[in-house]
């Protein structure tokens, strides 16, 4: 069950905190009321967080004790033990099968517990022995299996801590199980020590620069993020100018077309106009009427094509000609007729003009082309 570097569980103990699997550390205490007390909070903590636990317990401190501590802690112990989630053995039972220490069957067990807490769905195992049971001709195996152990739980779901009471240990004791072991604590008069080794002191050095190194790449990423935001940002600013951009010139050429179809009925009627004015003697009636023609179709383009006063103007017109018959060089009939005529060069006018489906039309009256029309009826 290979270890998650990434992955860290609590470990119960404040002054430690949190730890990843794979962590093999020691304590140094000084009574069993600090030992007891620790480890409580220990397993307690592996047993809420799902994980199994094994407690390998030694003189001075009992089975019977450690049980009767972790019920005060745990309301539902009987319910983990029943189930098995939490083994209490004695050192002898669990390191001394036969009288004697076997490093290659304790790690073997170790492993074993935690390809049966893997089976069995168990977030990983929790381990704690202490060594009050260890005499002078054990340490030397034991210091090896110590080491060994750092090798094994490297790439498992576990977790180990080694308990030392500091009564029987002296300076190279303690110097060989501080070499041993990830780091070391001391719980001494109520106060607590933290002892790292060179190693671990070493790897926490290269976590900070790798921690260091990732924060300046997401501040440089950041950064290229910010700005390929803003250019988008810019981007989409200068495609909705364009768009503005673009509509005004649909909107500017749409205005054109519609002020040049005036313009050219207007410039037509002018020639018209000139053209009667051109005769001897000139025809002032014929060259008012061109010139109100032009006034009548000025006013009804200054309303919409849907508005009441340019349906009515449309409705009373007295002429049928209109922009397209003007710029073809028609004009209406000055007498009423409602037919269109030619224009000569002279601005006389011509034989009616031959368009299909438009003679014979009856057309309405204009008060202003009707007053035209009765000057001319005068003269």
């Amino acid at each position: 069950m290979a270890a998650l570097a990434n992955e860290t569980r609590k470990t119960g103990i404040e002054v430690v905190g949190d730890m990843p699997w794979g962590t093999h550390f020691c304590l140094f205490y000084e009574t069993k009321e600090d030992l007891l007390g620790i480890l409580v909070a220990y397993c307690k903590t592996g047993l809420e967080g799902g994980e199994f636990c094994f407690w390998v317990v030694a003189d001075p401190l009992t089975i019977e004790e450690a049980t009767d501590a972790l019920q005060q802690a745990v309301p539902e112990l009987n319910r983990y033990l029943a189930n098995s989630s939490i083994e209490i053995v004695s050192a002898r039972d669990w390191y001394l099968q036969g009288g004697t220490f076997d490093l290659q069957r304790v790690t073997a067990g170790w492993l074993e517990k935690v390809a049966r807490a893997s089976a069995r769905g168990y977030a990983g195992v929790r381990v704690t022995g202490d060594t009050a049971w260890l005499q002078k001709n054990d340490w030397k195996h034991f210091c090896e299996y110590e080491e060994s152990l750092n090798l094994a739980v490297a790439n498992q779901r576990l977790a180990v801590l080694c308990t030392y009471p500091l009564a029987v240990c002296g300076a190279v004791e303690i110097l060989d199980v501080v070499r041993t072991h990830q780091f070391a604590l001391a719980k001494r008069h109520g106060e607590w020590d933290v002892i790292e080794t060179a190693g671990l002191k070493q790897a926490k050095a290269e976590i900070k620069r790798l921690n260091e190194e990732l924060e300046q790449r997401v501040e440089e990423r950041t950064g290229q993020l910010v700005l390929a935001s803003e250019a988008l940002r810019e981007a989409q600013t200068e495609l909705a100018h364009v768009n503005r951009v673009t509509t005004m010139g649909q909107l500017a050429a749409s205005i054109a077309h519609e002020l040049n179809q005036p313009i050219a009925a207007a410039v037509t009627n002018a020639y018209a106009a000139l053209r009667w004015l051109g005769k001897q003697p000139p025809d002032l009636a014929e060259t008012r009427l061109a010139l109100a023609q032009r006034g009548w179709q000025a006013s009804r383009r200054g309303h919409p094509p849907n508005s009441r006063a340019h349906q009515k103007g449309a409705a009373t017109k007295g002429w049928r000609g209109d922009q397209r018959s003007h710029s073809r060089g028609y004009c209406l009939d000055s007498w009423g007729t409602g037919e269109e005529r030619h224009i000569s060069g002279d601005g006389t006018r011509g034989e009616p003009a031959a368009h299909s489906g438009r003679s014979g039309s009856t057309a309405t009256s204009h008060p202003q082309l009707d007053h035209e029309r009765g000057r001319s009826d005068e003269r």
